[in-house]
């Protein structure tokens, strides 16, 4: 039986009729089909955007949020107006997804449009977030006017993250944080999407000092971290720093505490008296995420200083050095970088008769030994470039990089650098290749002899299991302008990968100073390579999946319905065994735990890329979502967030989040194993 109709199955809603392929299920199998092969304005999809089945309207409408072609806007216009609430919901999301890809004009006119609805009645609050998505300085200060300050519930919600989002592009305004500051003043009335909208908006536009302040004794822990970021980014006050300090070694939640170290690294290094004790505190902290934030931060707020306070230097180079091995690998790697970043030359000596105990130390150090800058680390970190691990060969070109860039003045540092890329080329390996080109990007690097290896290198790469790199080549001949690169451009204009032929063209109009936009043809491919191979039968719109780990078991719950092709392809991976012993390669402290990369440094995937299947779901604390490298490139990459990021809305396919075991979640450091996943929702898949 036909995979992808056994998907859909899966999708009809409890007491749908069946075994006859009804005709609701039919029009699914159409709509997954168009959303996989990315057929855009097809006639097909704007029939089923006026369907009379509500159902079927609200995932028609939701397909455009992920297929994105702009041809579709006026008939998303036209669903705002739906009788269906949700289908309007749905809507607003995608015009919002859909709006970031118009020209400046078309911008401004969807803009106008939306501005003379989002008064309506039955309009969906949702549209005035999505607004931030795309909009202007004009747009945000008269949607402000329209709402006015008596704007309430889930209106002033939705404002609210709507300048967030504006925000995020970088649009701010001293009207908008007047609006979040008549209710943030009121303890009682804060939110934590308040201090978030805040936050993004800083340093642009600041609150005064004592709002921030008042923020971080707010009881919500959300609102004290996004507090924490805020009074880091308003700048350098006694009050703040004391604040700060306080947060930091005496907050019950860890997230709290790890916002407000990384805060107080933005501080000036003239407050580092009065912070100092904070940092010695949280060096030891029961939460290793607060000791790594802790180590970050201090390097922040010392680095090109030369001197360690004495209360700490002791405590960096025991990290640093390791001898009892009562250190884990991550808090000393990061004493590595610490030291490097503060000490600089100073450091070398010391860092260089390091015994390094495996090959994932062994690739932080040899960056941390370009952080020096010291001109005896060339040798040591050329010699890395003859390891067998790709990792550590990789890291090598980081060290060199840094060294360079930290000797601009050197040409004998600044030659072997950028012979040694060159050199790197010759690699097969994907994190070797992207490494070396975008070293090679770096104007201080940037050679034509580079050109000849850079088009060798593009030519022997597959799709899509050397995506990134083939993007990282791309842009690398671009920043070159040489002509004779245009040849192998144009042929990728016509790549199955969209993220590459669009970088092709922009690389072509760099070197010719023409559009190639035009000649951009993609040639679409289903990307149902996990759902060739997975059958899901039957079908709970929930599938819980237990995944055990070396820090302990936690329990997951996927979405079929909204995300059915990353459900499929996870659970087929899962039924042969793929996840079971890879390790979490990447983990940010209050951000996301990563893993499912076999390579186990990030560049790893399944052999195979499927499509992004955004929905109106957000990236609350607990969401998993897919890694990618770009629009329609996930793979089998995946993350787990600590707490909410609403910059991921939409930018990144979420497919699930986590029941139980969230406690385990935040222990997860990198090198922490999967050991298993298991499947507990009665389902059958193939293997």
């Amino acid at each position: 039986m036909n995979t992808l109709w056994l998907l859909f199955l899966l999708l009809l809603p409890p007491g749908s009729p069946g075994a006859s392929e009804p005709p609701r299920s039919e029009k699914i199998r159409t709509l997954l089909m168009l959303q996989d092969q990315r057929l855009g304005a097809d006639p097909r999809l704007v029939s089923l955007l006026t369907d009379s089945d509500a159902a079927v309207r609200e995932r028609a409408v939701l397909a455009c949020g992920s297929i994105q072609d702009t041809l579709l806007l006026p008939a998303l216009l036209e669903r705002l107006q739906d009788d269906a609430s949700s289908v309007r919901e749905a809507a607003a999301f995608s015009i919002g997804q859909t709006g970031t890809l118009l020209s400046a004009s078309g911008k401004a006119a969807l803009e106008r449009k939306c501005l003379g609805l989002c008064t309506s009645r039955i309009t969906p609050t949702r549209l005035i977030e999505e607004m931030g998505k795309f909009g202007s300085d004009e747009g945000l200060s008269e949607l402000l006017t329209t709402l006015d300050s008596t704007v309430s519930g889930p209106r002033r919600e939705a404002l609210i993250m709507g300048m967030a989002r504006y925000a995020i592009r970088g649009i701010a305004t001293d009207r908008a944080l007047h609006f979040l500051m008549q209710f943030a003043s009121q303890p009682s009335d804060a939110t934590w999407q308040m201090a978030y909208a805040m936050q993004r908006m800083a340093p642009k536009v600041k609150p005064e000092p004592r709002i921030a302040v008042a923020l971080g004794r707010h009881q919500d822990p959300l609102v004290r971290m996004n507090a924490a970021t805020l009074m880091g980014k308003i700048g350098d006050t006694l009050n703040i720093a004391g604040t700060l300090g306080q947060l930091s070694s005496q907050d019950a939640d860890w997230r709290v505490r790890a916002n407000a170290l990384k805060a107080i690294g933005t501080l000036g290094p003239h407050l580092a008296p009065i912070v100092l004790n904070a940092f010695v505190r949280a060096f030891t902290d029961s939460n290793e995420h607060v000791a790594l934030s802790s180590l970050g931060a201090l390097a922040e707020m010392l680095k090109d200083r030369g001197m360690i306070p004495l209360a700490a230097d002791s405590i960096l180079w025991r990290m640093a050095e390791n001898s009892t091995r009562q250190v884990s690998g991550r808090l000393q790697t990061e004493a590595f970088t610490a030291v490097a970043r503060i000490l600089r030359s100073k450091a070398y000596d010391r860092l260089s008769r390091i015994q390094l105990p495996n090959e994932w130390v062994r690739a932080r150090h040899v960056i941390a030994l370009g952080m020096t800058g010291d001109s005896l680390a060339l040798p040591m970190i050329q010699e890395s470039l003859r390891h067998n691990s790709p990792r550590v060969v990789s890291a090598g070109l980081e060290g060199l990089q840094n060294l360079g860039l930290l000797n601009p003045g050197n040409s004998r540092i600044v030659r072997s650098v950028t012979n040694s890329a060159i050199g790197a080329l010759d690699s097969r390996d994907i994190s070797v290749l992207s490494t070396a080109a975008s070293l090679l990007a770096d104007s201080l690097f940037r050679t034509r002899e580079a050109v000849p290896p850079l088009l060798d290198a593009l030519e022997q790469m597959q799709e899509p299991e050397d995506v990134e790199a083939m993007q990282q080549i791309i842009q690398t001949l671009g920043s070159l302008r040489d002509r004779r690169a245009t040849d192998a451009l144009i042929r990728k204009l016509s790549s199955t990968d969209r993220t590459v032929a669009q970088m092709a063209a922009d690389a072509l109009q760099a070197i010719t100073g023409r559009s190639y936009l035009q000649g951009i043809r993609v040639t679409e491919r289903p990307a149902t390579g996990a759902a060739d191979t997975v059958v899901l039968v039957g079908g709970p719109d929930t599938v819980v999946v237990r995944m055990r780990t070396s820090a302990g078991t936690v329990v997951l719950e996927l979405y079929p319905v909204v995300a059915p092709f990353t459900v499929a392809s996870f659970l087929k991976l899962a039924s042969q065994r793929f996840f079971d012993g890879i390790t979490f390669h990447r983990v940010v402290p209050n951000f996301v735990v990563q893993g499912g990369d076999p390579r186990g440094d990030g560049w790893g995937g399944p052999g195979y890329s499927i499509r992004s299947e955004f929905s109106l779901l957000r990236y609350e604390r607990g969401m998993i979502g897919m890694a990618s490298a770009g629009k329609d490139t996930e793979g089998s990459q995946f993350f787990i967030t600590h707490s909410p990021q609403p910059h991921l809305d939409g930018r990144y396919t979420i497919f699930g989040r986590v029941r139980t075991g969230m406690e385990v979640v935040d222990r997860i450091q990198v090198g922490d194993i999967i050991t298993h996943v298991d499947v507990e929702t009665p389902a059958k898949v193939a293997k």
